[in-house]
């Protein structure tokens, strides 16, 4: 599941300086609690009845999300819960590949583009073999758990190189097949979108 709503906006700051701030993790804000209602109805809902362990990215607006989810009884509250940094989004610095007048002008457009580019050219705050690693510490715990039901919370980006790799187990020798699965004209995933596996 992807993080639940949030807004990145820090007072004093554009709206460019606080997304840069947001990509290098250098902010880390809050749930918006009065979207993610809306959020999780248009999300074709799972069965979270049955999940006895949550692997949540020890970011707040993730960590949020799920204490969300048990506020409102939508998962037991009697389940194993693991803070973990390898689920954290990715990290990227939007100065180096969108100005402040391209992200005037094309906004996430530019920055989704931008991060196709940098995974490419692995000029990322994370070198491409870090998000492989980080990745296939999610596959092995996915293989220890397979007899669980299991919830993983984590962050856009990370999320979709995830599922890129888990189908294209070549995506980090073949980085540019990333550009088969994001199109920088549309949105990634919704917020509280999620992925089955069974």
């Amino acid at each position: 599941m992807k993080t639940g709503p949030y807004d990145p906006q820090i007072a004093n700051k554009s709206k460019y300086e606080s997304v840069v701030a947001l990509g290098r993790q250098e902010s880390d804000p809050v749930l918006n609690r009065s979207k993610i209602d809306v959020c999780l109805k248009d999300i074709n809902g799972a069965d979270f009845g049955a999940i006895n362990t949550v692997y949540c990215s020890d970011l707040l607006r993730t960590k949020q999300t799920l204490e969300y989810l048990l506020d409102n009884k939508l998962i037991s509250n009697n389940i194993i819960i693991k803070y973990v940094k390898f689920l954290q989004e990715i990290k990227f610095d939007i100065e180096s590949f969108c100005t402040p007048d391209e992200y005037a002008q094309h906004g996430s457009d530019a920055v989704r583009a931008g991060f196709v580019k940098s995974f490419i050219d692995d000029t990322l705050m994370e070198k491409r073999q870090e998000i492989k690693q980080r990745c296939d510490i999610l596959l092995e715990i996915m293989e220890q758990e397979k007899n669980n039901d299991i919830l993983i919370i984590s962050h856009t980006f990370f999320l979709k190189i995830f599922l890129i790799y888990f189908e294209n187990r070549d995506l980090f020798q073949r980085p540019e097949i990333i550009r088969d699965f994001i199109d920088p004209r549309k949105r990634i995933m919704k917020f509280c979108e999620q992925t089955m596996f069974r």
